[in-house]
């Protein structure tokens, strides 16, 4: 989860209900995303390497809030990457990911350190 307040913490709630043997990996989908329009392009740029490094299961959204079962954490802690990618280290060790949307709120306070 990031610790920028944009997704509110109570968002976790919704995500127990996919997680368990259906799903390893539950992945926040940003109902509105909040962002400035240069960190939407970036966004979508790396969710397009994703879906042809990761070979990402078309239609799912990644974003920094998700949920992860501790088999698929386990994986990833054994590939011993020593540049770890932690989505694409999730994506790579999952095998059944899914999203669950939440809201995402405007920033109270501060500014990205995301820029052109």
């Amino acid at each position: 989860m990031d610790d920028d307040g944009q997704t509110p913490p109570y968002e976790l709630q919704k995500f127990e209900k996919f997680i368990g043997y259906d799903n390893d990996l539950v992945i926040g989908e940003l109902r509105e995303k909040k962002h400035d329009i240069f960190r939407r392009f970036g966004s979508r740029v790396v969710m397009e390497l994703n879906r042809v490094i990761f070979k990402t299961p078309s239609g799912l959204k990644l974003s920094n809030f998700r949920l992860i079962r501790a088999d698929v954490v386990q994986r990833i802690i054994a590939d011993k990457n020593p540049r770890p990618y932690v989505p694409g280290l999730c994506l790579k060790h999952s095998y059944r990911p899914t999203n669950v949307i939440i809201e995402h709120k405007s920033r109270a306070e501060g500014n990205s350190n995301y820029s052109f």
